[in-house]
């Protein structure tokens, strides 16, 4: 039997002790990628690291093949990714994906958009006849309102100043009117006026001369404050031309009130200036009842072209 006393066995316990401190701190410490986990992936072997994507997907700016661009569904014709079609987006003409759509177009067609639009096939020849389109042209040219009511409005060949109408650069004319006032004999003169002319069409009023019976009378163009014109463009296309005086009371005798200016634009439809018959047109009221059961006539109509001759009823020679 083999004695030991208890210094050799506190020696081999120190031994010991001092092998398993050495080979502690030889090994990794225990923490994220030690230990048999770090032998591992941080994400399983069929899957990608977080900032890629699968073979089979698409960046996050970008589309998959089979779908269509974010410009609506047409996509130029060296787009390899379009694969709509004129039917997918109910397209009737022009192209999508470098095919065609539909068939060639008619005379009056024109594409817009992927749909077919008619184009009216309007002249000053073919006023209020059939446009081609399931409509009817505009009306036919008159240089009047009317050759003998009370307040006309009339195509003039000269205004105020001798200028005479016609081409404006090249595309667009101005034509002068004018506005006559013809009472009855006898009948109470109006001290204000307050005239209303539409306008509609390829056309504006782009100046407004005053007659000698207005100027005569000391009555003037009510500026309108926000735009520094003479007149004060209403909705639907009125103007108003108020003449009136702050320190003239004489009444304004009959004759050429009001010269027009107006500029037209090249359309397919005419222009169309019209006076707007409505009560309280004149004042004093007695005045005004001059204008009650008169006819104001029909519009003034004029096409972009230059009509054949201007030596029409009612025109300055």
């Amino acid at each position: 039997m083999v004695r030991t006393d208890s210094c050799g066995t506190s020696l081999r316990a120190a031994l010991r002790l001092a092998v398993w401190v050495l080979v502690a701190a030889a090994a990794p410490s225990c923490g994220e990628g030690s230990g048999p986990s770090a032998a591992r992936p941080s994400h399983p072997p069929d899957s990608r690291p977080p900032d890629s994507h699968p073979p089979d997907s698409h960046p996050p700016d970008g589309h998959p093949p089979d779908s269509h661009p974010p410009d609506g569904g047409v996509a130029s014709p060296g787009d390899a990714g379009c694969s709509a079609t004129c039917e997918s987006l109910g397209f009737e003409c022009g192209e999508v994906c470098g095919r065609p759509c539909g068939s060639t177009p008619g005379p009056q067609l024109e594409c817009v958009e992927g749909r077919w639009r008619c184009l009216p096939a309007c002249s000053e020849a073919s006023c209020e006849q059939p446009d081609g389109c399931g409509s009817t042209c505009g009306l036919c040219p008159a240089a009047e309102s009317c050759s003998d009511c009370v307040l006309r409005l009339s195509a003039i060949q000269t205004g105020p100043d001798g200028r005479r109408g016609g081409e404006v650069g090249t595309s667009a004319r101005e034509v002068p009117l004018a506005v006559d006032f013809a009472p009855g004999p006898g009948h109470p003169l109006p001290a204000i006026a307050d005239l209303r002319v539409r306008i509609s069409g390829p056309a504006r009023l782009v100046r407004v001369g005053l007659g000698t019976p207005i100027t005569e009378a000391g009555k003037r163009l009510v500026v309108d404050p926000e735009t520094g014109r003479p007149y004060q463009v209403l909705p639907g296309g009125v103007h108003q031309l108020l003449l009136l005086s702050t320190d003239s009371a004489r009444p304004i005798p009959g004759g050429r009130w009001l010269f027009l200016d107006i500029r037209i634009e090249p359309a397919t439809e005419p222009a169309v200036i019209e006076l707007v018959k409505r009560e309280e047109t004149f004042a004093p009221p007695a005045a005004d009842e001059v204008l009650w059961g008169a006819d104001l006539g029909r519009p003034v109509v004029i096409w972009p072209q230059e009509p054949d001759g201007l030596a029409t009823p009612g025109r300055e020679p």
